[in-house]
């Protein structure tokens, strides 16, 4: 099968989204498809170093740039408007590529939230997919202590939110998708008025693992000792502080060890 994997992050090297966008499009090319992918011009030195430590015939690597004002303007809350214009720059390409490379399917996989789906459901003759989506997800109003110094950036995120789910009514590109996935079920009930037939479409984590499968394997090696295992990112938003208050729940025989891996400024 041709692919064309839209991953405006990708990044051999890094986690989270930037992991994702390679390691989904880099199996598929192992696994024998013909893939291609169209990621932001900053990805460009990882991911050539490590194609020339390790070649995969059948994967194309393309990068689009935008102009540094729209890096400078939209950071932080406004990411969102970045991703945006990048895909309108990245559009004219994957029209291309599509056309030349006879390609069957276009899969947005990163980024993963749902303020940023692309046009590509316009190319004829092209099955669009996307996801998993996230970002539908707010701070439940009893948890809302753990956001305290940073409840300006929700209300903005939350103002975004509305905003991007009424241009999704208005332009259609999540409910003429051909597939979707949603990240989380928050999401999925957020975006359910305007996804039409995608708002029964299901939940699968970012990171590939099936809620079922890990379940199994907690009671499988359930045992007194517990390790919790934490990685992101060292922001509010993760929880890190909600987890340390529910550890003091726990019984004071209780046997257990946290690891948390990620960096950032402070919690």
């Amino acid at each position: 099968m041709k692919i064309l994997y839209i991953a405006y992050s990708c990044n051999p090297y890094a986690g989270s989204e930037d992991k994702i966008g390679w390691n989904v499009p880099y199996a598929a090319a192992k696994a024998g498809h013909q893939v291609w992918i169209i990621t932001k011009e900053e990805q460009r030195e990882p991911v050539e170093r490590f194609l020339e430590r390790e070649h995969v015939e059948n994967l194309r690597v393309d990068y689009v740039d935008i102009p540094s004002i729209y890096k400078k303007l939209y950071k932080g809350p406004l990411y969102s408007g970045r991703l945006n214009i990048w895909h309108k720059h990245a559009f004219p390409l994957a029209k291309k590529l599509c056309g030349d490379n006879q390609i069957e399917i276009i899969h947005q996989i990163a980024p993963i939230e749902f303020r940023a789906i692309g046009p590509y459901k316009k190319i004829r003759g092209i099955k669009f997919i996307c996801g998993p989506l996230g970002g539908g997800e707010s701070i439940p109003k009893g948890l809302k202590c753990y956001a305290k110094g940073h409840m300006t950036v929700e209300y903005i995120r939350a103002a975004m939110n509305n905003f991007s789910r009424f241009a999704l009514r208005l332009n259609g590109r999540l409910r003429n998708s051909d597939g979707v996935l949603y990240a989380n079920n928050e999401t999925k009930e957020y975006l359910k008025k305007v996804a039409g037939k995608n708002a029964s479409a299901p939940v699968m984590t970012e990171i590939g693992v099936n809620e079922s499968d890990l379940m199994a394997k907690i009671q499988k090696d359930s045992r007194q000792d517990i390790t919790f295992l934490c990685a992101g990112r060292l922001i509010y938003r993760k929880g890190i502080d909600l987890l340390f208050d529910a550890m003091e729940l726990l019984s004071d025989h209780s046997n257990y060890t946290i690891k948390i891996v990620g960096g950032g400024s402070r919690i």
